[in-house]
């Protein structure tokens, strides 16, 4: 294949990373290789696609969003998480707050 080919299979190598880094909560990783799967992209699609990078791009195209939504659904769990954490460490402390003024 040629070198267009390679550079697209180091997006699909970055959308994995990405995946992988979402899945073990190594969210500054996940950052940095969304920047630099960002700018490979961006490097490829200032070319026009040929009709026969097509067979293989189509697919390529697909399973990088399909990881990008698998990412998104983790993303937003984790900010759940996070967000009801918050919630009770607050609670936690008017509780504390009130016993305080009640000493």
């Amino acid at each position: 294949m040629n070198d267009r080919y390679n550079n697209f299979l180091k997006i699909l190598k970055l959308s994995e990373t990405m995946y992988e880094c979402a899945q073990n909560g190594a969210w500054l990783d996940l950052g940095e290789a969304e920047a630099k799967r960002q700018a490979l992209m961006t490097e490829f699609f200032d070319t026009s696609i040929s009709e026969s990078e097509v067979d293989w791009l189509e697919p390529g195209i697909q399973q990088v969003l399909r990881v990008d939504k698998l990412i998104v659904q983790i993303s937003k769990n984790e900010l759940h998480s996070i967000t009801d954490n918050m919630q009770r460490l607050k609670k936690g402390k008017q509780g504390a707050d009130a016993y305080q003024q009640n000493l």
